[in-house]
């Protein structure tokens, strides 16, 4: 039974989301960001040309900004393409430690047989050498006198 004037509360309908999950923004490094912070001033430079601006102003881009505006380049950059293309990066090396592990037993394994075949052939050799005697014992009978 319930009073006239008491208050039925329902669950509350789970929200609909009006907008979908953000994306993840991808991290960038360091040097992306600064290569972002010149191209906001000149959009039109090629990635490889601010690369190479950044690696000849010690990678400021203030540097490398103040010389594009001054036009007051560096020597590399004055004749350099200024749509140079970033350049490709090659994929990062990545040691497998239980492969180098694996890799160099193996080696350690074929040097030891290696050792053991030198070893085998050097007794082998010297079991094979007759004892070649140049000593002449024929008067070594102890009778003999000379001549």
């Amino acid at each position: 039974n319930l009073s006239v004037g008491a208050k039925v509360f329902a669950p509350a309908a789970a929200a609909k989301p009006t907008q979908p999950p953000p994306t993840p923004t991808p991290t960038l490094n360091l040097q992306e960001i600064k290569t972002q912070q010149v191209q906001e001033f000149f959009p039109d430079l090629g990635l490889g040309f601010i690369e190479i601006g950044l690696i000849c102003y010690d990678n400021e881009p203030s540097k490398l900004i103040n010389a594009l505006l001054g036009e007051s380049l560096h020597p590399r950059l004055a004749n350099l393409d200024r749509d140079l293309p970033e350049r490709k990066k090659g994929p990062e090396k990545k040691y497998d430690a239980a492969r180098i592990e694996e890799v160099d037993r193996e080696l350690m394994k074929s040097r030891v047989r290696e050792m053991e075949k030198v070893a085998e052939n050097e007794a082998f050799l010297l079991n094979s050498v007759e004892y070649d005697d140049d000593y002449d014992d024929q008067y070594d009978d102890g009778e003999g006198g000379g001549g």
